[in-house]
Protein backbone atom coordinates (compact mmCIF):
# COMPACT_ATOMS: atom_id res chain seq x y z
CA UNK A 1 0.00 0.00 0.00
CA UNK A 2 1.30 3.46 -0.94
CA UNK A 3 2.30 5.51 2.13
CA UNK A 4 0.05 8.45 2.91
CA UNK A 5 1.89 11.60 4.02
CA UNK A 6 0.49 14.89 5.35
CA UNK A 7 2.45 18.11 4.79
CA UNK A 8 1.32 20.82 7.22
CA UNK A 9 2.17 24.34 6.18
CA UNK A 10 0.96 27.93 6.17
CA UNK A 11 -1.52 28.89 3.38
CA UNK A 12 1.15 31.35 2.22
CA UNK A 13 3.38 28.42 1.22
CA UNK A 14 0.83 26.06 -0.34
CA UNK A 15 1.43 26.94 -3.98
CA UNK A 16 5.22 26.79 -3.55
CA UNK A 17 4.96 23.35 -1.99
CA UNK A 18 2.68 22.05 -4.74
CA UNK A 19 5.23 23.05 -7.36
CA UNK A 20 8.21 21.31 -5.75
CA UNK A 21 6.52 18.05 -4.67
CA UNK A 22 6.33 16.47 -8.13
CA UNK A 23 9.58 14.41 -7.88
CA UNK A 24 8.24 12.46 -4.89
CA UNK A 25 4.57 12.06 -5.79
CA UNK A 26 5.22 8.72 -7.49
CA UNK A 27 6.44 7.25 -4.17
CA UNK A 28 3.56 8.28 -1.93
CA UNK A 29 0.20 9.98 -1.61
CA UNK A 30 0.92 13.42 -0.16
CA UNK A 31 -1.69 15.91 0.98
CA UNK A 32 -1.04 19.54 1.88
CA UNK A 33 -2.91 20.59 5.03
CA UNK A 34 -2.95 24.32 5.69
CA UNK A 35 -2.82 25.75 9.20
CA UNK A 36 -3.38 29.46 9.96
CA UNK A 37 -1.15 29.50 13.06
CA UNK A 38 1.31 27.05 14.56
CA UNK A 39 -0.96 26.52 17.56
CA UNK A 40 -3.79 25.50 15.20
CA UNK A 41 -1.33 23.05 13.63
CA UNK A 42 -1.22 21.07 16.90
CA UNK A 43 -4.95 20.38 16.73
CA UNK A 44 -4.69 19.40 13.06
CA UNK A 45 -1.99 16.82 13.86
CA UNK A 46 -4.15 15.21 16.53
CA UNK A 47 -7.23 15.25 14.31
CA UNK A 48 -5.48 13.73 11.28
CA UNK A 49 -3.06 11.33 12.99
CA UNK A 50 -5.05 8.10 12.38
CA UNK A 51 -5.41 8.90 8.66
CA UNK A 52 -1.73 9.31 7.73
CA UNK A 53 1.44 7.22 7.94
CA UNK A 54 3.71 10.21 8.56
CA UNK A 55 3.77 13.98 8.89
CA UNK A 56 6.03 16.71 7.58
CA UNK A 57 5.54 20.08 9.27
CA UNK A 58 6.93 23.38 8.13
CA UNK A 59 8.18 24.54 11.52
CA UNK A 60 10.81 23.02 13.82
CA UNK A 61 9.00 24.73 16.68
CA UNK A 62 5.73 23.00 15.80
CA UNK A 63 7.54 19.65 15.62
CA UNK A 64 8.85 20.24 19.16
CA UNK A 65 5.36 20.88 20.57
CA UNK A 66 3.95 17.87 18.71
CA UNK A 67 6.50 15.70 20.52
CA UNK A 68 5.32 17.17 23.85
CA UNK A 69 1.61 16.49 23.32
CA UNK A 70 -0.07 14.59 26.22
CA UNK A 71 -1.35 11.99 23.74
CA UNK A 72 1.76 10.57 22.12
CA UNK A 73 2.20 10.97 18.36
CA UNK A 74 3.41 7.55 17.28
CA UNK A 75 3.77 8.39 13.58
CA UNK A 76 7.08 9.82 12.31
CA UNK A 77 7.20 13.64 12.18
CA UNK A 78 9.84 15.63 10.25
CA UNK A 79 10.21 19.40 9.84
CA UNK A 80 11.42 21.65 6.99
CA UNK A 81 12.68 24.92 8.46
CA UNK A 82 15.36 25.63 11.06
CA UNK A 83 18.20 25.77 8.51
CA UNK A 84 20.19 29.02 8.61
CA UNK A 85 21.60 28.35 5.14
CA UNK A 86 18.21 29.43 3.72
CA UNK A 87 18.54 32.78 5.50
CA UNK A 88 22.05 33.38 4.15
CA UNK A 89 20.94 32.43 0.64
CA UNK A 90 18.13 35.01 0.94
CA UNK A 91 20.54 37.67 2.27
CA UNK A 92 22.88 37.04 -0.67
CA UNK A 93 20.07 37.38 -3.22
CA UNK A 94 18.88 40.60 -1.58
CA UNK A 95 22.40 42.02 -1.76
CA UNK A 96 22.79 40.93 -5.37
CA UNK A 97 19.70 42.91 -6.29
CA UNK A 98 20.67 46.01 -4.30
CA UNK A 99 24.30 46.63 -3.34
CA UNK A 100 23.29 49.72 -1.33
CA UNK A 101 21.23 47.80 1.24
CA UNK A 102 21.49 49.14 4.80
CA UNK A 103 21.63 45.94 6.84
CA UNK A 104 20.99 47.89 10.03
CA UNK A 105 17.52 48.67 8.68
CA UNK A 106 16.58 45.08 7.79
CA UNK A 107 15.12 42.91 10.58
CA UNK A 108 14.09 39.25 10.84
CA UNK A 109 10.64 38.23 12.06
CA UNK A 110 11.97 35.44 14.30
CA UNK A 111 13.68 37.98 16.57
CA UNK A 112 10.56 40.14 17.01
CA UNK A 113 8.80 37.66 19.29
CA UNK A 114 10.73 39.15 22.21
CA UNK A 115 11.13 42.84 21.37
CA UNK A 116 14.18 43.34 23.57
CA UNK A 117 15.94 40.68 21.44
CA UNK A 118 14.98 42.18 18.05
CA UNK A 119 18.03 42.18 15.75
CA UNK A 120 18.87 43.62 12.37
CA UNK A 121 20.99 41.84 9.76
CA UNK A 122 24.00 43.93 10.77
CA UNK A 123 23.55 42.69 14.38
CA UNK A 124 23.32 39.11 13.12
CA UNK A 125 26.45 39.43 10.97
CA UNK A 126 28.40 40.62 14.03
CA UNK A 127 27.51 37.44 15.89
CA UNK A 128 26.51 34.71 13.45
CA UNK A 129 27.02 31.94 16.04
CA UNK A 130 24.27 33.43 18.21
CA UNK A 131 21.91 33.53 15.24
CA UNK A 132 22.67 29.91 14.33
CA UNK A 133 21.79 28.82 17.86
CA UNK A 134 18.32 30.44 17.64
CA UNK A 135 16.58 27.35 16.18
CA UNK A 136 17.72 25.41 19.26
CA UNK A 137 17.26 28.15 21.84
CA UNK A 138 13.77 29.30 20.81
CA UNK A 139 11.99 25.92 21.10
CA UNK A 140 13.40 25.58 24.62
CA UNK A 141 12.32 29.12 25.57
CA UNK A 142 8.81 29.25 24.09
CA UNK A 143 6.01 27.64 26.12
CA UNK A 144 2.53 26.65 24.98
CA UNK A 145 0.99 29.97 26.09
CA UNK A 146 3.54 31.88 23.98
CA UNK A 147 2.92 29.56 21.01
CA UNK A 148 -0.81 30.40 21.13
CA UNK A 149 -0.15 34.10 20.50
CA UNK A 150 3.24 33.93 18.78
CA UNK A 151 2.24 35.05 15.27
CA UNK A 152 0.08 37.85 16.62
CA UNK A 153 2.90 39.16 18.81
CA UNK A 154 5.37 39.17 15.92
CA UNK A 155 2.84 40.89 13.63
CA UNK A 156 2.12 43.62 16.21
CA UNK A 157 5.85 44.22 16.84
CA UNK A 158 6.60 44.37 13.11
CA UNK A 159 3.86 46.93 12.48
CA UNK A 160 5.08 49.05 15.41
CA UNK A 161 8.73 48.89 14.28
CA UNK A 162 7.66 49.85 10.74
CA UNK A 163 5.60 52.79 12.01
CA UNK A 164 8.57 54.04 14.04
CA UNK A 165 10.90 53.67 11.04
CA UNK A 166 13.16 51.13 12.73
CA UNK A 167 13.31 48.88 9.65
CA UNK A 168 12.82 49.33 5.93
CA UNK A 169 12.31 45.64 5.13
CA UNK A 170 11.41 42.51 7.12
CA UNK A 171 12.90 39.08 6.39
CA UNK A 172 10.15 36.54 7.17
CA UNK A 173 10.30 32.83 7.89
CA UNK A 174 6.78 32.71 9.34
CA UNK A 175 4.09 32.39 6.66
CA UNK A 176 1.45 34.08 8.81
CA UNK A 177 3.70 37.12 9.36
CA UNK A 178 4.61 37.30 5.66
CA UNK A 179 0.91 37.32 4.72
CA UNK A 180 0.23 40.02 7.33
CA UNK A 181 3.06 42.17 5.93
CA UNK A 182 1.68 41.74 2.41
CA UNK A 183 -1.80 42.76 3.58
CA UNK A 184 -0.40 45.80 5.43
CA UNK A 185 1.77 46.90 2.51
CA UNK A 186 5.00 46.56 4.52
CA UNK A 187 8.10 45.55 2.48
CA UNK A 188 9.18 41.98 3.24
CA UNK A 189 11.21 39.11 1.82
CA UNK A 190 10.22 35.51 2.50
CA UNK A 191 12.81 32.80 3.25
CA UNK A 192 11.64 29.79 1.25
CA UNK A 193 12.95 26.34 2.22
CA UNK A 194 15.27 24.96 -0.44
CA UNK A 195 13.31 22.77 -2.88
CA UNK A 196 15.97 20.05 -3.09
CA UNK A 197 16.16 19.78 0.68
CA UNK A 198 12.36 19.57 0.99
CA UNK A 199 12.44 16.52 -1.29
CA UNK A 200 15.38 15.06 0.66
CA UNK A 201 13.49 15.42 3.97
CA UNK A 202 10.34 13.88 2.52
CA UNK A 203 12.35 10.93 1.20
CA UNK A 204 13.81 10.40 4.68
CA UNK A 205 10.29 10.53 6.09
CA UNK A 206 9.15 7.87 3.61
CA UNK A 207 12.09 5.63 4.56
CA UNK A 208 11.11 6.01 8.22
CA UNK A 209 7.49 5.16 7.41
CA UNK A 210 8.65 1.95 5.71
CA UNK A 211 10.65 1.01 8.81
CA UNK A 212 7.57 1.63 10.96
CA UNK A 213 5.55 -0.64 8.72
CA UNK A 214 8.11 -3.40 9.13
CA UNK A 215 7.95 -2.90 12.89
CA UNK A 216 4.16 -3.37 12.78
CA UNK A 217 4.79 -7.09 12.43
CA UNK A 218 6.53 -7.19 15.84
CA UNK A 219 4.74 -9.56 18.26
CA UNK A 220 2.52 -8.14 20.98
CA UNK A 221 1.32 -9.61 24.26
CA UNK A 222 -1.87 -8.25 25.84
CA UNK A 223 -2.29 -9.16 29.53
CA UNK A 224 -5.82 -8.82 30.93
CA UNK A 225 -6.59 -8.92 34.64
CA UNK A 226 -9.13 -7.60 37.13
CA UNK A 227 -8.34 -5.46 40.18
CA UNK A 228 -11.54 -6.62 41.88
CA UNK A 229 -11.20 -10.39 41.69
CA UNK A 230 -9.26 -13.00 39.72
CA UNK A 231 -10.63 -13.77 36.28
CA UNK A 232 -10.14 -17.45 36.94
CA UNK A 233 -7.51 -19.98 37.95
CA UNK A 234 -5.15 -21.31 35.30
CA UNK A 235 -6.83 -24.07 33.28
CA UNK A 236 -10.20 -23.53 34.94
CA UNK A 237 -13.26 -23.92 32.76
CA UNK A 238 -16.12 -21.97 34.30
CA UNK A 239 -19.10 -19.99 33.08
CA UNK A 240 -17.16 -16.78 33.77
CA UNK A 241 -14.07 -17.87 31.82
CA UNK A 242 -16.27 -18.84 28.88
CA UNK A 243 -17.90 -15.38 28.96
CA UNK A 244 -14.52 -13.65 28.99
CA UNK A 245 -13.10 -15.67 26.11
CA UNK A 246 -16.32 -15.22 24.14
CA UNK A 247 -16.15 -11.45 24.72
CA UNK A 248 -12.52 -11.34 23.54
CA UNK A 249 -13.34 -13.31 20.39
CA UNK A 250 -16.32 -11.06 19.63
CA UNK A 251 -14.15 -7.98 20.12
CA UNK A 252 -11.63 -9.40 17.65
CA UNK A 253 -14.42 -10.07 15.18
CA UNK A 254 -15.80 -6.53 15.51
CA UNK A 255 -12.34 -5.01 14.94
CA UNK A 256 -11.49 -7.50 12.16
CA UNK A 257 -8.34 -8.69 13.96
CA UNK A 258 -7.12 -12.15 14.90
CA UNK A 259 -6.46 -13.05 18.53
CA UNK A 260 -4.79 -16.06 20.10
CA UNK A 261 -6.15 -16.29 23.65
CA UNK A 262 -4.31 -18.12 26.41
CA UNK A 263 -5.32 -18.39 30.09
CA UNK A 264 -2.74 -17.10 32.56
CA UNK A 265 -2.60 -16.96 36.34
CA UNK A 266 -5.32 -14.51 37.46
CA UNK A 267 -6.18 -13.51 33.93
CA UNK A 268 -5.70 -13.98 30.20
CA UNK A 269 -3.04 -13.29 27.60
CA UNK A 270 -3.88 -12.34 24.02
CA UNK A 271 -1.10 -12.78 21.46
CA UNK A 272 -1.16 -10.50 18.47
CA UNK A 273 1.02 -7.93 16.67
CA UNK A 274 1.98 -4.29 17.05
CA UNK A 275 -0.29 -3.45 14.12
CA UNK A 276 -3.30 -4.85 15.98
CA UNK A 277 -2.41 -3.02 19.21
CA UNK A 278 -2.10 0.27 17.35
CA UNK A 279 -5.46 -0.36 15.69
CA UNK A 280 -7.47 -1.25 18.81
CA UNK A 281 -5.92 1.53 20.90
CA UNK A 282 -6.11 4.30 18.29
CA UNK A 283 -2.31 4.73 18.22
CA UNK A 284 -1.93 4.10 21.98
CA UNK A 285 -4.45 6.80 22.96
CA UNK A 286 -7.62 5.03 24.08
CA UNK A 287 -8.14 1.49 25.34
CA UNK A 288 -11.16 0.33 23.34
CA UNK A 289 -10.74 -3.21 24.65
CA UNK A 290 -11.25 -2.00 28.23
CA UNK A 291 -14.45 -0.16 27.24
CA UNK A 292 -15.78 -3.22 25.46
CA UNK A 293 -15.05 -5.69 28.26
CA UNK A 294 -16.51 -3.41 30.91
CA UNK A 295 -19.70 -2.86 28.93
CA UNK A 296 -20.11 -6.60 28.28
CA UNK A 297 -18.86 -8.08 31.56
CA UNK A 298 -19.40 -5.24 34.00
CA UNK A 299 -15.89 -5.70 35.47
CA UNK A 300 -13.27 -3.05 36.11
CA UNK A 301 -10.47 -4.62 34.10
CA UNK A 302 -6.83 -3.54 33.70
CA UNK A 303 -4.87 -4.24 30.53
CA UNK A 304 -1.13 -4.20 29.91
CA UNK A 305 0.09 -4.13 26.30
CA UNK A 306 3.66 -5.25 25.61
CA UNK A 307 5.41 -5.03 22.24
CA UNK A 308 8.79 -6.57 21.49
CA UNK A 309 11.05 -7.74 18.73
CA UNK A 310 10.31 -11.30 19.85
CA UNK A 311 7.55 -12.93 21.88
CA UNK A 312 9.59 -13.16 25.10
CA UNK A 313 10.45 -9.46 25.11
CA UNK A 314 6.80 -8.66 24.29
CA UNK A 315 5.70 -10.67 27.34
CA UNK A 316 8.25 -8.98 29.59
CA UNK A 317 7.01 -5.60 28.41
CA UNK A 318 3.39 -6.67 28.97
CA UNK A 319 4.18 -7.63 32.59
CA UNK A 320 5.79 -4.20 33.11
CA UNK A 321 2.74 -2.54 31.53
CA UNK A 322 0.44 -4.53 33.86
CA UNK A 323 2.32 -3.22 36.89
CA UNK A 324 1.94 0.34 35.65
CA UNK A 325 -1.73 -0.24 34.82
CA UNK A 326 -2.43 -1.48 38.34
CA UNK A 327 -0.68 1.45 40.02
CA UNK A 328 -2.01 4.16 37.69
CA UNK A 329 -5.53 2.87 37.17
CA UNK A 330 -5.24 3.08 33.37
CA UNK A 331 -4.37 0.65 30.63
CA UNK A 332 -0.70 0.98 29.67
CA UNK A 333 1.59 0.11 26.77
CA UNK A 334 5.31 -0.66 26.88
CA UNK A 335 6.65 -0.33 23.35
CA UNK A 336 9.48 -2.23 21.68
CA UNK A 337 11.84 0.61 22.68
CA UNK A 338 10.85 0.31 26.36
CA UNK A 339 8.75 3.50 26.40
CA UNK A 340 5.79 3.44 28.80
CA UNK A 341 2.57 5.04 27.51
CA UNK A 342 -0.49 5.49 29.72
CA UNK A 343 -3.76 5.53 27.81
CA UNK A 344 -6.87 7.59 28.53
CA UNK A 345 -8.92 4.63 29.63
CA UNK A 346 -9.85 5.53 33.15
CA UNK A 347 -8.65 8.67 34.86
CA UNK A 348 -10.10 11.20 32.42
CA UNK A 349 -13.35 9.42 31.65
CA UNK A 350 -14.23 8.41 35.16
CA UNK A 351 -12.95 11.44 37.05
CA UNK A 352 -15.55 12.21 39.70
CA UNK A 353 -17.41 9.05 38.75
CA UNK A 354 -18.45 7.88 42.25
CA UNK A 355 -20.45 11.07 43.03
CA UNK A 356 -21.81 11.31 39.50
CA UNK A 357 -22.71 7.65 39.33
CA UNK A 358 -24.59 7.79 42.64
CA UNK A 359 -26.35 10.91 41.45
CA UNK A 360 -27.49 9.29 38.19
CA UNK A 361 -28.38 6.04 39.93
CA UNK A 362 -30.60 7.91 42.37
CA UNK A 363 -32.29 9.84 39.55
CA UNK A 364 -32.74 6.94 37.13
CA UNK A 365 -33.31 3.96 39.40
CA UNK A 366 -30.43 2.08 37.71
CA UNK A 367 -27.44 0.62 39.50
CA UNK A 368 -24.05 2.34 39.53
CA UNK A 369 -22.58 -0.60 37.62
CA UNK A 370 -25.25 -0.38 34.91
CA UNK A 371 -24.58 3.34 34.48
CA UNK A 372 -20.86 2.61 34.07
CA UNK A 373 -21.50 -0.16 31.57
CA UNK A 374 -23.77 2.09 29.48
CA UNK A 375 -21.08 4.76 29.41
CA UNK A 376 -18.43 2.23 28.31
CA UNK A 377 -20.78 0.98 25.59
CA UNK A 378 -21.09 4.55 24.28
CA UNK A 379 -17.31 5.00 24.30
CA UNK A 380 -16.85 1.75 22.44
CA UNK A 381 -19.42 2.69 19.79
CA UNK A 382 -17.76 6.09 19.47
CA UNK A 383 -21.14 7.81 19.31
CA UNK A 384 -23.68 9.42 21.62
CA UNK A 385 -26.52 7.77 19.69
CA UNK A 386 -27.67 4.15 19.74
CA UNK A 387 -30.76 1.99 19.49
CA UNK A 388 -32.20 -0.41 22.04
CA UNK A 389 -30.77 -3.28 20.00
CA UNK A 390 -27.32 -1.65 19.99
CA UNK A 391 -27.34 -1.34 23.77
CA UNK A 392 -28.68 -4.86 24.29
CA UNK A 393 -25.88 -6.27 22.13
CA UNK A 394 -23.19 -4.24 23.88
CA UNK A 395 -24.34 -5.12 27.40
CA UNK A 396 -25.38 -8.65 26.41
CA UNK A 397 -28.80 -8.23 28.02
CA UNK A 398 -32.28 -8.74 26.63
CA UNK A 399 -33.88 -6.07 24.44
CA UNK A 400 -36.54 -5.64 27.12
CA UNK A 401 -33.91 -4.82 29.77
CA UNK A 402 -32.06 -2.45 27.43
CA UNK A 403 -35.39 -0.73 26.67
CA UNK A 404 -36.04 -0.35 30.41
CA UNK A 405 -32.59 1.21 30.95
CA UNK A 406 -33.12 3.73 28.15
CA UNK A 407 -36.66 4.63 29.20
CA UNK A 408 -35.46 5.32 32.74
CA UNK A 409 -32.74 7.64 31.41
CA UNK A 410 -35.23 9.45 29.14
CA UNK A 411 -37.78 9.83 31.95
CA UNK A 412 -35.15 11.51 34.13
CA UNK A 413 -33.74 13.83 31.47
CA UNK A 414 -30.49 11.89 30.95
CA UNK A 415 -31.31 10.74 27.40
CA UNK A 416 -33.58 11.75 24.55
CA UNK A 417 -35.15 10.13 21.51
CA UNK A 418 -33.73 11.87 18.44
CA UNK A 419 -34.86 9.71 15.51
CA UNK A 420 -36.35 6.46 14.35
CA UNK A 421 -34.56 3.88 12.23
CA UNK A 422 -36.51 1.61 9.90
CA UNK A 423 -35.87 -2.10 10.32
CA UNK A 424 -35.00 -4.26 7.33
CA UNK A 425 -37.44 -6.86 8.55
CA UNK A 426 -41.07 -6.00 9.15
CA UNK A 427 -41.93 -4.43 12.45
CA UNK A 428 -41.78 -1.20 14.33
CA UNK A 429 -38.97 1.26 13.58
CA UNK A 430 -36.23 1.33 16.20
CA UNK A 431 -35.87 4.48 18.25
CA UNK A 432 -32.50 6.19 18.25
CA UNK A 433 -31.50 7.53 21.68
CA UNK A 434 -28.89 10.18 22.41
CA UNK A 435 -26.96 9.92 25.67
CA UNK A 436 -24.01 12.08 26.70
CA UNK A 437 -20.78 10.06 26.90
CA UNK A 438 -19.78 12.42 29.73
CA UNK A 439 -22.79 11.23 31.64
CA UNK A 440 -21.16 11.32 35.09
CA UNK A 441 -19.87 14.88 34.67
CA UNK A 442 -23.06 16.12 33.06
CA UNK A 443 -25.22 14.94 35.95
CA UNK A 444 -22.78 15.67 38.75
CA UNK A 445 -24.52 18.89 39.79
CA UNK A 446 -28.06 17.61 39.44
CA UNK A 447 -30.63 17.23 42.24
Amino acid sequence: MVPKIALLTYPFLSEYMKEILQPIENRCSINIIEFPTQYAGLALIQKNMPEYDGFCVYSALLEKFIRDLPSPVTKPVFYLDGFTVDFFKTFFLMLAENRDLDFSKIYTDTTLLYRDEARSLSDILKNIKYFERDPIRYPEKINLETLMVMEGRIEAAAKEFWRRGIFTQLVCRNGYVAQAMRNAGIPYVFVYPDAARVIEILEKLLDTVQLHRMADSFPASIMIFSVQHPLGAYGEVSQESVRIQKALLEFGRDFAVNFTIQPRAQGYEVLSSRRVVRKITGEYRNCQLKHYLFSVLGMDIRIGYGIGQDIMSARRNAVTACGAAESQGNSCVVTETGSLITMNSSSEEYEGAPAGALNIAARSGLSVQTIGRIQSALHFHGSDELTTQDLAGSLQVTVANANRFLNNLVKNGLAEVVAEKKNIAKGRPSRVYRISRDLFKAAGAGP
